[in-house]
Parts: C-alpha cells; structure tokens; sequence
C-alpha cells in the first residue's frame, strides 16, 4: 500500500522533472493546470490533493494513449505540489 510520504515523493518528482525538461518554460507550461487545479478544488470545496486525484481520473477517461495519461499526470502532480508550496 502506498502511504503519505512515497505519494509526496512523486509528487515532488513530477515536478522536478518537469522542471528539468522544460527549463525555463515550466512557468508558462504549468500555470494552465496550476488554474484548473485551483478552479476544481474550489468547486468542489476540496484540497488540492483531492482535486488532483479527481483530474488524474478525468485524464484516465478522456485522454486514450497511455504516454499522453503519464505527461498529463506528471503535470497535474506538479502542479498540486506548486499549490501547497504556493507558488
């Protein structure tokens, strides 16, 4: 079973990943999930870390090609990491 802490690390390695792969567009690249992120929590009065694992389920639906699901994902889990740290 995953627990609390091997969940953090892959969130922070999502985003460190991205952040190394994108260099200096990560701000432009993830801000649209960044807002999504936020938007979606709001509506649903909810963490960011729940409204992540609501998204992620979203993707698992809508989007067919499994690279595509990890990218994404790796995006949204940046993203919350971002949330929390609030930047």
């Amino acid at each position: 079973m995953t627990n609390a802490i091997q969940i953090a690390a892959w969130l922070y390695d999502a985003r460190d990943c991205l952040k190394y792969l994108l260099g200096s567009r990560y701000e432009e690249n993830i801000k649209p999930y960044k807002e999504e992120l936020q938007k979606l929590a709001s509506v649903k009065n909810c963490k960011p870390m729940e409204a992540a694992l609501h998204m992620m389920k979203d993707v698992e639906v809508v989007v067919t090609d499994l690279p595509d699901q990890a990218l994404i994902k790796n995006y949204i889990a940046a993203a919350t990491v971002e949330l929390y740290e609030n930047k």
